[in-house]
């Protein structure tokens, strides 16, 4: 008896103890939150009293960064322009006017007057490159408060550009233009060429910075037809942003080259000269910028849905999981009428008494059970009809079905022919199923280029890959994603992944395989019930085969897809519905 008692006494002190402990460590944590959160309320208003001091920070590391850059762009100059020592002369009067942030400077009648070389050019531009570069060392602070002003009021900067644009129009109509020779002709004429070009610059700086900030937030906008307007407009306003500089480097270079200036008028012009360079170089860097974007587009969606998955949780579809059925595609809450799809689309040829109701009953019979075996829908081969149709059954008799690309309905050919009609959702999705699979696994194999997968002991070399979509949400996943089996397990029971059928967790090689992982991530996200889709890039193995079907009934799914694909290139596909596997193909892609 004493032996029980303190047994039972022990028993209770540790309960005692560990409660202790949870409720030490769970104050101890809301404490701490709670100090964090009070720690960033103290700095947010010291920011908004005093932006300034934690800019400036900002600010000297921009200025370190453009450290050296100056020397480097002299070396460029003289490495394509040359360098013959003659230095720009400066006189106090016609120094650069900083505040303006242009070369302001006094017209001299009596200079004198002709044009520039090379190496002159260089020299000039290098000059207002370099006192350009001071300026902007002396204040970085000052690009990251213009960015701001741009995006948040463009209105400031637009009626600059307008007053800036009339100062310089004035300027240009006002000089001593005239047509007493050919050479002062056509030095007169590139003078009035800098009207239009400023009027075009002014423009388009003007709609792309109004424009700056909704492009930005479009961008973002998941509906595909907001991001491909707000892309073709950037795409647009860089390419008219790059017309513009190139128009004032050309007719700058033919003024100073062919025409006949002064000291100030060759100023004036490479200050231009060095503005559009500028320009220029950030418009070209945004170009290359996008093009290698474009390129690892595929790796970097791959790798954001792999971390999406495990850190980030999406966001749940209202619609209930009974609602919808992917083995019949209808939708429990849409009308009956509804279901049937449009009318007739108008491309029958066939008169009524052409078809009769049992040649029509008979004909779509023998074209689902065609379908059955996805070998039998091919890619529709003649081109005049694949502008208007993706997929035929061929059934035997000079009867071919097509469908039509917009209303997924099909025709039957037969001299006439007789469209509009429903074969039925299985024979959709079965027709759909290679063109999935493919677009699927060529993103998996982009997916793969930027991550090492570990090996495994059925595919040493390559490991496996998998994506699991539920409800539209997309999960990657690899193979001995956790540390040990024990481990992968260990975080499945931890998270309560359990078999409500069963009330065990999956075992520990399926836990820790590329099916576990994506299957994990849902979960954690709360994403469950619906339908899913699984894509592995290999055979399951003997644990997954099984294995799966837990996964599916502990996440709630309706139907389950899988596709496999296997050595022979081909794709096997299994459909699980409500636990249960009810079709199984071979696919071709």
């Amino acid at each position: 008896m004493n032996e029980v008692k303190s047994f039972v006494d022990n028993a209770f002190k540790a309960v005692r103890d560990f409660v202790k402990k949870v409720l030490s460590f769970a104050i101890d944590k809301i404490i701490l939150g709670i100090l964090q959160f009070g720690k960033l309320l103290v700095f947010i208003k010291k920011f908004l009293s005093n932006p300034r001091k934690y800019l400036k920070p900002l600010s000297q590391k921009i200025s370190g960064y453009l450290k050296g850059v100056d020397d480097g762009f002299k070396a460029q100059i003289d490495k394509y322009f040359g360098n013959d020592n003659k230095a720009v002369t400066t006189t106090p009067e016609n120094e650069i006017s900083s505040t303006a942030g242009a070369i302001q400077k006094k017209d001299d009648p009596s200079a004198t007057q002709d044009s520039a070389t090379w190496s002159e050019i260089g020299e000039g531009v290098w000059d207002i490159m370099k006192k350009k570069w001071t300026e902007v060392k002396k204040d970085p602070l000052s690009i990251v408060f213009n960015l701001l002003m741009d995006l948040a009021l463009p209105i400031v900067g637009n009626i600059k550009d307008i007053i800036k644009l009339f100062k310089d129009i004035k300027k240009i109509v006002t000089k001593p233009l005239g047509a007493r020779s050919l050479e002062e002709f056509w030095t007169s004429l590139l003078h009035l060429l800098d009207i239009p070009i400023l009027i075009y610059n002014t423009f388009w700086s003007i709609v792309g910075r109004s424009l700056a900030l909704p492009l930005i937030i479009a961008s973002f906008v998941p509906h595909p037809v907001v991001k491909a307007i707000a892309i073709a407009a950037g795409y647009a306003l860089l390419a008219a942003l790059i017309t513009g500089e190139l128009a004032n480097i050309g007719q700058k270079l033919l003024l100073l080259k062919t025409g006949s200036t002064n000291e100030s008028e060759k100023k004036d012009a490479y200050n231009g000269l060095a503005d559009s360079l500028i320009a220029f170089a950030m418009e070209a860097a945004m170009a290359i910028l996008i093009l290698v974007v474009a390129a690892v587009g595929h790796v970097v969606k791959g790798v954001f849905g792999f971390i999406r998955g495990k850190v980030f949780k999406p966001k749940i579809p209202s619609k209930k999981a009974a609602d919808i059925d992917v083995s019949s595609g209808k939708k429990t809450d849409v009308p009956e009428s509804t279901q049937r799809g449009r009318p007739e689309d108008g491309a029958s040829t066939a008169k009524p008494g052409d078809f009769t109701p049992d040649e029509l009953r008979s004909s779509r019979k023998a074209a689902q059970n065609k379908a059955r075996d996805p070998e039998n829908i091919k890619d529709v081969s003649d081109p005049s009809l694949a502008k208007t149709y993706d997929k035929e059954i061929d059934l035997g008799d000079g009867r071919i079905y097509r469908r039509d690309k917009k209303t997924k309905k099909w025709c039957l050919f037969k001299n006439p022919r007789k469209c509009g009609e429903d074969l039925g959702d299985e024979v959709n999705r079965t027709a759909d199923l290679s063109s999935t699979a493919s677009k699927v696994f060529e993103e998996i194999a982009s997916f793969r280029k930027g991550l090492e997968v570990p090996t495994t002991g059925t595919l040493k070399e390559k490991g496996v890959v998998t994506k699991l979509d539920v409800n539209g949400n997309e999960y990657f996943g690899i193979n001995s994603w956790a540390k040990s089996d024990d481990a992968a397990k260990q975080a499945f029971k931890d998270e309560g992944f359990v078999n409500p059928e069963t009330g065990k967790v999956p075992h520990r090689a399926v836990a820790n395989h590329a099916e576990g992982d994506v299957f994990l991530q849902a979960f954690k996200s709360g994403n469950k019930g619906g339908h899913g889709k699984l894509f592995i890039d290999a055979a399951r193995c003997g644990f997954c085969k099984s294995g799966v079907h837990g996964l599916a009934k502990t996440l709630k799914l309706v139907t389950l897809e899988i596709f496999e694909l296997l050595e022979t290139g081909s794709v096997k596909y299994t459909l699980i519905k409500s636990g249960k596997t009810v079709d199984t193909k071979i696919i071709k892609l």
